[in-house]
C-alpha cells in the first residue's frame, strides 16, 4: 500500500509546472535549449569530442608529416576556388533514370578523368557508353585545343537534370498494346585542371594518387621498360610507402 500511495502521488505530481523531479529519461530531445553550433547537429559532436578530434588529428598529421615543419605569411594558400581552367560539357537524352545518374554522380565526382575512364570501361551497363564516349571526347578536346595537362584533370562538378520521357506504344502478344517509357535525362559535368601547387599537395602530402598513374608507373618498372633514373625520379609516386619516406627525408 505504501508503494502503491507513493507511485499514484508520482503520477499525479509529475506534470510540467510540477517541481518533483524526473525519475527517467525521456526518449524525446528537449526542444526548449538553444543550438550553439547549428553546422553540428549530428549526435556525439560535443565541445569536448571536436577538441579531441582537433587534437588527435594533429598528432596524426604532425606523425604523418604532413603538416609543413617550417611556415611562411607569404606563400599562396593550397586551395583556391578561382585556380584552375575549368571546362564544361554536356550530355543530352540519356537513357538512365536519375536515381542511376545520381549514383553515378557520386561516384565520378572528384575523381581523376583518366579514374572516370576506367570506371565506365568496366561497366557492363551500354546505356552508360554516351558518357564514356563524352568524357574521352572532352579529354581529347582538352587536351588537343586548350593545351591542358591530362594528367591534372578533375571531375570538379555534375549537375543533372531532368527531361521529359519519351512514351511509345508497343505491340504485345495476342493482339495487345501497351505504353513504353523512355527516359531522356541530361548530365553536365565540369572539368577542372587543377593547379600545380594543389596537385603536388593532393599527391605528395595526401598520398590521393589517381590509380591509372600508379598502376602504370608500377607496370613500367615491372616489365623493367625504364631504367635505374627514371625509377629514382618515380620513387614518391609508386607506393604509400615511398611517399612517406619522400615527406620524411628532405630532398
Amino acid at each position: 500500500m505504501i508503494l502503491f500511495s507513493y507511485f499514484s502521488n508520482f503520477v499525479c505530481t509529475s506534470g510540467r509546472n510540477s517541481s518533483f523531479p524526473r525519475l527517467f529519461f525521456s526518449g524525446l530531445s528537449n526542444k526548449t535549449c538553444g543550438i550553439k553550433n547549428p553546422y553540428y547537429r549530428k549526435k556525439g559532436l560535443w565541445e569536448w569530442r571536436k577538441k579531441l578530434i582537433y587534437r588527435l588529428n594533429k598528432n596524426r598529421y604532425r606523425r604523418k608529416f604532413i603538416t609543413p615543419k617550417s611556415y611562411d605569411s607569404e606563400e599562396l594558400p593550397i586551395k583556391s576556388k578561382d585556380s584552375g581552367n575549368v571546362w564544361e560539357f554536356k550530355v543530352q537524352d540519356l537513357p538512365i533514370s536519375l536515381k542511376r545518374l545520381k549514383l553515378y554522380s557520386k561516384l565520378l565526382t572528384n575523381l581523376h578523368l583518366q579514374d572516370a575512364l576506367d570506371w565506365l570501361n568496366a561497366f557492363p551497363n551500354i546505356k552508360t557508353n554516351r558518357i564514356l564516349n563524352s568524357l574521352s571526347e572532352s579529354q581529347k578536346k582538352i587536351y588537343e585545343e586548350f593545351g591542358g595537362d591530362p594528367s591534372r584533370l578533375y571531375i570538379d562538378n555534375i549537375i543533372i537534370n531532368y527531361g521529359r520521357p519519351i512514351k511509345q506504344i508497343k505491340h504485345h502478344a495476342l493482339g495487345n498494346f501497351g505504353i513504353m517509357c523512355t527516359w531522356r535525362n541530361s548530365l553536365v559535368y565540369k572539368i577542372r585542371e587543377m593547379p600545380m601547387n594543389e596537385y603536388y599537395q593532393k599527391i605528395f602530402i595526401l598520398g590521393k594518387v589517381p590509380k591509372s598513374m600508379s598502376s602504370e608507373l608500377r607496370n613500367a618498372v615491372y616489365d623493367k621498360r625504364v631504367d635505374s633514373k627514371i625509377v629514382t625520379e618515380w620513387f614518391p609516386y609508386l607506393t604509400s610507402h615511398s611517399r612517406f619516406l619522400f615527406r620524411k627525408v628532405p630532398p
